[in-house]
């Protein structure tokens, strides 16, 4: 009995869902997620590529947030700061997407803290509320022990090279990826993959919705690790107390070493340690 009530009630929501899909769609390309109710409406599309230098020094912090494209950070092996946003705009008309564009700006605001990056949108009184919003994708180059703050609503997040500073780097639908950190590491995502790897002198709290997470190579204090139900991957940790825990995926623990107590539980996969 509760077998059909359960299909029964999957039949409904594939309906439901179904029937939401008629009036609404979300389009996932490289640049995230883009929300409207038909894509086709948008197809014209407008980019611009704008560059600078920036006043970023190590021990200070670069703050990026982007509500669709993707940040990508690395170690400039100088005193050197820089960046390079591509912005993307669609239009139904080459100059409706040209004329959006025009619209969108990086704020940059230097300070004695850092360095903070966000994408700026004039307002249009006679704008359609269905387009998509800009995109802008990142990359920046910055120098060692730099401090990030990472967030981006529908594109993957990576900090490669370093050393970096405490961290949190996190995405709403795309893949996090950090490495070479000294201190705190939060790296999280909705439903994409995260992976760090090499942390020192810090705590380690990485987790994911749906997706896979990896942690290595880490020397500090507490790791937290966690998925609804992806994959947990831990190897080569020595940490005052590991957690790791996945609803449904599989956790596996090689070359561990904690102070304390090891928890490692899953729901309905299977738990190995090395």
């Amino acid at each position: 009995m509760k077998k059909l009530l359960f299909a029964a009630l999957a039949g409904a929501a594939v309906m439901l869902l179904s029937g939401i899909l008629v009036t609404a769609c979300i389009v996932v390309s490289g640049h995230g997620a883009e929300f409207g109710f038909n894509s086709s409406d948008w197809s014209e599309k407008a980019e611009r590529t704008d560059t600078r230098d920036l006043a970023l020094k190590g021990g200070q912090t670069l703050r990026v947030e982007t509500p669709q494209g993707s940040i990508r950070v690395r170690a400039s092996g100088s005193d050197a700061a820089s960046m390079r946003a591509t912005i993307h705009a669609a239009g139904k008309t080459q100059a409706d997407a040209q004329a959006l564009l025009d619209r969108a700006t990086i704020s940059v605001d230097e300070s004695g803290q850092g360095v903070t990056l966000h994408l700026q949108v004039k307002s249009d009184p006679n704008n359609d509320e269905r387009r998509p919003q800009p995109a802008v994708d990142y990359e920046i180059s910055v120098p060692a022990d730099v401090k990030l703050e990472l967030s981006s609503s529908s594109g993957s997040v990576q900090a490669e090279g370093g050393p970096f500073g405490p961290s949190h780097v996190e995405s709403s639908y795309g893949s996090v990826q950090i490495e070479n950190v000294k201190g705190d590491v939060v790296a999280k995502s909705s439903s994409g993959k995260v992976e760090v790897d090499h942390v020192s002198h810090g705590s380690v709290d990485a987790s994911s919705g749906y997706g896979s997470v990896s942690v290595s190579d880490v020397d500090g204090g507490t790791v937290q690790v966690k998925s609804s139900s992806g994959h947990l991957q831990i190897a080569r940790v020595k940490a005052e107390r590991l957690t790791a825990e996945s609803g449904y995926g599989a956790v596996e623990l090689r070359d561990v070493d904690t102070q304390h107590e090891i928890e490692a539980r899953s729901k309905s996969g299977h738990v190995t340690a090395e």
